[in-house]
């Protein structure tokens, strides 16, 4: 983010200086310096919004630039915009003409430079994280060599250990020399999320000090939807943490916060006409409340939504299960008799999602985060799946509105697909994370992607 803020400084400053050439430089940093904030804050946030920062270990050369060119397009055009409404006459067209045609270039150049340095750095170890290996079986000697072939993965693999082929003694003297030479990373590799999930291991793992990621092509297959290529293209999940750092959560805290109160206020007439709409068509309150969670054990919430349905959906529930056209934990019918004609309007939009915000404000949920489900989705999940050990651990996320399950096929995905994705947000959510998310989340509701 610091190189591509340095690049949209030097391209404003060479476009005013062709155009400006007998101009001294402290002339365009007095006159300048808030279109130079304007546009480095307008880029990092777009960049962060099409995904540029998740990318930046990626060797996917025509992701990275797809991702640069549509933020600088859009950037472009938002900076004409501003430049035009306000009347901006110290930088003048031919000035803004050099630096559009100025900053790709610009941009690439630096790019190229950072990235040499990163790959020259990474060849040699520096900044590489110390990592050892636990293989569950053979297909996970695969997943290694794909970690190994990648320098700028940032992973120097310093030890590895068949799981399977090993006594007790043998993995407690492998940890321990591993822990001598400064390894605190274990990649648990696998064909399988049923050799990786484990809780045992994973929670002897991490009250023995090491941090714990679960490499299997089965994410990658899961992951490759959600549009994100970390590490040279090698997905991996991890346990989620206990807790967030503070920093985070108060800046995910006021994020939300804004973002919540203004979208209400934005909403507001959309709230009345549905309302009116609602009442109208059927009889029953305006409002559907349900007890959720993130897991059979976690915190319950109550959790609000436009009533989509008839009045009494919930008894007739029971008479649909045998029709559930998941087979899966997830309780979901793509012609549901129950829903009503505005029912079957607002949920193809998401719009019955709209009173959760109210939740968002009480604290209960945030914008993005793991989706809560209803209690008696989780009675049907069978006790020796892996799911019902893994999808306990959702739960130290709080609930979200929107999240990887929605803007990665919603309703088309199953309940173990979800509990992936939900794993993989828990541990890498970042406020830029939930900015990507936030803005993919806006075409999958415009075109009701997935939702039924």
């Amino acid at each position: 983010m610091i190189v591509d803020a340095a690049s949209v400084a030097i391209a404003l400053a060479i476009g005013y200086a062709v155009n400006f050439s007998r101009a001294p430089f402290e002339t365009f940093l007095a006159r300048q310096w808030k279109l130079v904030i304007y546009s480095i804050g307008l880029y990092l946030f777009l960049g962060a919004v099409f995904g540029v920062y998740r990318q930046s270990y990626s060797s996917l050369a025509r992701v990275q630039f797809t991702a640069f060119a549509k933020s600088y397009v859009l950037g472009t055009l938002v900076i004409f915009a501003t430049l035009f409404l306000y009347k901006n006459t110290y930088y003048a067209q031919g000035a803004l003409l050099t630096y559009i045609i100025i900053f790709p270039v610009v941009y690439l150049f630096v790019r190229f430079i950072w990235w040499l340095l990163r790959k020259s750095l990474h060849r040699r170890a520096i900044g590489h994280e110390r990592t050892a290996v636990l293989l569950l079986d053979p297909e996970g000697e695969k997943q290694v060599t794909s970690l190994k072939a990648y320098p700028l993965s940032g992973y120097d693999v310093v030890g590895i250990q068949n799981i399977g082929a090993s006594r007790g003694n043998d993995l407690d003297d492998f940890l321990a020399s591993i822990k001598r030479i400064g390894a605190r990373c274990i990649f648990l590799a696998g064909s399988s999320l049923e050799r990786l999930g484990s809780l045992d291991l994973l929670d002897a793992l991490a009250s023995d000090g090491f941090t714990v990621r679960m490499l299997t092509p089965e994410i990658h297959s899961i992951l490759s939807r959600t549009r994100l290529y970390d590490h040279a293209g090698i997905a991996y999940a991890v346990p989620p943490s206990p807790l967030l750092k503070a920093l985070h959560q108060m800046l995910k805290r006021v994020f939300d916060l804004m973002l919540a109160s203004l979208l209400l206020a934005l909403a507001s007439p959309v709230i009345i006409v549905l309302s009116v709409a609602i009442r109208l068509e059927s009889s029953g309150g305006v409002f559907f409340r349900q007890v959720r969670a993130l897991s059979r054990d976690s915190s319950r919430i109550l959790l609000y939504k436009f009533r989509s349905m008839a009045s009494n959906a919930e008894e007739i529930r029971e008479t649909l299960v045998d029709e559930n056209g998941e087979g899966d934990v997830l309780f979901k019918l793509r012609d549901d008799p129950r829903r009503t004609w505005v029912g079957k309007f607002i949920r193809k939009f998401s719009l019955d999602e709209i009173p959760q915000l109210f939740n968002v404000m009480t604290g209960e949920m945030t914008l993005v985060g793991p989706r809560p489900l209803p209690i008696n989705d989780f009675n049907k999940l069978a006790p020796n799946e892996v799911t019902s050990e893994l999808y306990s651990r959702r739960s130290l996320a709080k609930p979200g509105i929107t999240g990887l399950w929605q803007i990665s096929g919603r309703s088309g995905l199953s309940f173990r697909d979800m509990v992936i994705l939900d794993l993989y947000y828990a541990e890498n959510q970042t406020l830029l994370f939930d900015i990507e998310i936030l803005a993919k989340t806006v075409p999958v509701v415009l075109f009701g992607k997935g939702a039924y």
